[in-house]
């Protein structure tokens, strides 16, 4: 092999370590806004129920009540969203992915690259897939890069 295809899967494996960082980075940020929300909304449930039980004279009960009913769907929906979207597990995943790419970069030569990249494809094929805006983030973070380096 030439030393020009190492060099081209090495920038293959590099790319596709900027795109899993970008949809660890990524899928970290929905989990965190996720919880966010959640605590957010069940808090102002019980803040409702409360404040209705605590001051009926200066909160309408029945006002409440609606408030308490429409928001304990919100967190029902939202937590069935979070459920379905299993955050933690796609973390986990995409950090795996990222560092076996690592790995996997780091152990690149001439001689060893078949191996390498029957390895790389291997682990691509059991990987989820990255959005367009991982994409895009990697690609003007690269952009950003190479017009530095001129």
């Amino acid at each position: 092999m030439k030393v020009c295809d190492v060099d081209r899967m090495y920038d293959r494996m590099e790319t596709t370590q900027c795109n899993y960082d970008n949809m660890l980075k990524r899928l970290l940020r929905k989990k965190q806004f996720s919880n966010f929300v959640i605590t957010y909304y069940s808090i102002a449930l019980i803040i409702y129920s409360l404040t209705a039980e605590f001051f009926p004279e200066q909160f309408n009960e029945k006002l409440s009540s609606y408030f308490n009913i429409i928001l304990s769907i919100v967190v029902l929906t939202y937590s069935l969203i979070i459920t379905n979207a299993n955050y933690s597990e796609r973390i986990d995943s995409a950090r795996s992915v990222l560092n076996q790419i690592k790995m996997k970069k780091r152990e690149l030569t001439e001689k060893n690259i078949e191996e390498i990249r029957s390895g790389y494809d291997q682990i691509m094929l059991k990987a989820e897939y990255r959005s367009d805006i991982d994409f895009f983030r990697t690609d003007r973070k690269s952009t950003r890069l190479n017009s530095s380096h001129t």
